[in-house]
């Protein structure tokens, strides 16, 4: 028995898609095997023993994931690698899941989640040379210091879901609140607020 989890995030906004029902059918000969509804953060789990296919119950609404095709690019159903929500923390906490969890949509692209912007930093510095990566930061105020080291020759993009949605608020008097140490990582970033520590000057990205 493996324990599935599958997210379902609106495709405009990512923010999380509650009370929908997840529908798991059987690879093979594609009967229905189990059927649950997501969760506040958007979440369906699912115990399955045999190979199986998910479908989202969406009757009368557009679809909840895009496709997203692009040459060379590593996306899928759900174009980001890495998805940043502070109320990830709670459920942490409770024991419902980890940081940097991995996650499956039921296209088959996978991504992983953490709470703060720094933990998805960390695992992104540790990526191999050449390996671009997208992020995507759900609403909320981020107090933090972000440093990136990496990967190497790479490109890092950061998206929000809104210049006064995502705001990252830097916490060392006379520090960075965003700093890249990896000299040939580029970094593209949207729809998000970067604000200095009261200490130095401020800047807006969108």
């Amino acid at each position: 028995m493996t324990q599935i989890r599958v997210v379902i995030l609106d495709p405009h906004t990512s923010e999380p898609q509650v009370n929908v029902a997840v529908e798991a059918r059987n690879a093979s000969t594609g009967a229905t095997i189990a059927l649950e509804t997501t969760n506040v953060h958007g979440v369906a789990t699912f115990d399955i023993a045999v190979a199986a296919t998910f479908h989202a119950r969406t009757q009368n609404r557009p679809p909840l994931y895009q496709v997203v095709l692009g040459d060379g690019l590593n996306v899928g159903p759900y174009m980001w690698d890495y998805l940043v929500d502070k109320n990830w923390a709670a459920e942490v906490t409770a024991g419902r899941g980890t940081e940097g969890q991995v996650f499956t949509t039921f296209h088959g692209h996978t991504f992983k989640v953490y709470s703060t912007v720094q933990g998805a930093a960390t695992d992104v510095s540790a990526l191999g040379t050449g390996t671009d990566t997208t992020i995507f930061i759900v609403t909320g105020a981020y107090g933090e210091d972000v440093v990136f080291t990496g990967p190497a020759a790479s490109t890092v993009s950061i998206y929000g879901s809104g210049r006064d949605a995502v705001t990252i608020t830097g916490q060392t008097s006379g520090g960075k609140t965003f700093q890249n140490t990896g000299v040939t990582t580029k970094f593209h970033l949207q729809d998000l607020s970067i604000i200095a520590h009261t200490s130095a000057l401020a800047i807006a990205l969108s």
